[in-house]
């Protein structure tokens, strides 16, 4: 938890105005925010720092946004994980479901839905 205590957020997304619109909302709502591209980027930050919640693109250009899920799950982690994706095809939001992710935000999102459903997964 950060000093705020709203919680850190990890986003990671390859789009450079989605990750930065995702973090000028959560930063504004209190949250302490990291943002990285790619999922090589997003385990080197997660070897060396905790987060709360990841909010995590299905379609990254390294194509190891599912590896980075269940390294996540495995690591037993306490941090809860969204995936964030403009994804219509029922098959892969199965997928990220079934790898037990917390959460699922379809884009384009409502500013509520991505505060709500960060705000419940730093609840816990």
């Amino acid at each position: 938890m950060d000093p705020n205590g709203q919680g850190r957020i990890l986003v990671v997304d390859d789009m450079p105005e989605l990750r930065d619109l995702m973090f000028e909302i959560l930063a504004e709502a209190g949250y302490c925010v990291e943002t990285v591209g790619t999922s090589k980027d997003a385990v080197q930050k997660i070897e060396r720092e905790t987060f709360d919640a990841y909010l995590i693109d299905l379609h990254l250009p390294d194509g190891n946004e599912y590896n980075l899920i269940q390294g996540l799950k495995n690591k037993g982690e306490a941090a809860k994980i969204i995936v964030v994706s403009g994804e219509q095809q029922l098959s892969k939001i199965q997928e990220a479901i079934q790898q037990g992710v917390y959460g699922f935000i379809l884009k384009p999102f409502q500013i509520v839905h991505l505060l709500t459903m960060v705000g419940q997964a730093c609840r816990g």
